[in-house]
């Protein structure tokens, strides 16, 4: 036995759910090697191993790891460099309420880099975080961040936004804000491929409010679009994968 995350069982009440990396090392003369996984999974329907097993070398196992940390410290801080600048902005020009929406936007993919890319940054700060909770913070940030990035859009092309597609995608992402926090992870997870679907519309209603901007000629929709775009295709590719 060389490391776990989490524990194994036979039954959801024996299973100890954890979401994380691992990097254990160990040494053999042997010419061949048996390397036995033991995986169980009771609580999420995306569960097992997500990312590539990879065997190497201890000094280039680290190597590998200090530079993914390394590199999600650098976005982070990015992250809170844009929000806070964009934070200064808003408290001398008030009116200006993109510069509010934008700031809390960089802020909530600040929380994402954390929570879900490396997992080593979020033990490093929260040890003794569950996976429930993991699970819900990771979701609640994604649809606030979506949320935060419709206030943003309509605030920046206000005039080529209708207010009903506006409110239904407040709507919606409140709603998926409230059923994450509310609901049992087991039913709000079961939801998933739905959700996802319903997903697409919201993104697309967002291409929408954009797509006009450019038709109006308002400035800087052109490279709006081309981002939002490149975002959407993501979400779609992975909502669909995720319903299959």
């Amino acid at each position: 036995f060389i490391g776990s995350l989490g524990e194994t069982g036979n039954s959801k009440e024996s299973t100890l759910a954890k979401w994380g990396s691992n990097e254990n090392i160990f040494t053999s003369n042997l010419s061949e090697q048996e390397i036995i996984i033991q995986v169980s999974n009771y609580t999420y329907i995306r569960g097992g191993i997500a990312k590539n097993i990879v065997i190497a070398p201890s000094e280039k196992m680290k190597d590998i790891a200090m530079k993914e940390i390394g590199r999600d410290f650098l976005l982070l801080g990015i992250m809170l460099i844009i929000g806070l600048y964009h934070l200064v902005l808003f408290f001398f020009r008030k009116s200006v309420k993109s510069s509010l929406y934008f700031s809390i936007l960089s802020f909530f993919a600040g929380a994402l880099i954390i929570i879900s890319s490396n997992f080593d940054i979020v033990y490093l700060f929260w040890p003794d975080l569950s996976w429930t909770l993991q699970i819900k913070l990771e979701y609640s940030f994604y649809y606030l961040a979506l949320l935060f990035l419709n206030l943003f859009l309509v605030s920046l092309f206000e005039s080529a936004s209708q207010m009903f597609y506006t409110k239904i995608n407040l709507a919606f992402l409140v709603l998926l804000i409230i059923l994450v926090g509310l609901l049992p992870t087991a039913t709000f997870i079961s939801l998933l491929g739905v959700l996802e679907w319903l997903f697409i519309i919201v993104s697309l209603l967002l291409l929408f409010i954009v797509v006009k901007a450019v038709l109006q000629r308002k400035e800087g929709a052109r490279y709006t679009l081309i981002g939002l775009s490149l975002l959407s295709l993501t979400i779609i590719s992975g909502g669909l994968v995720g319903f299959a």
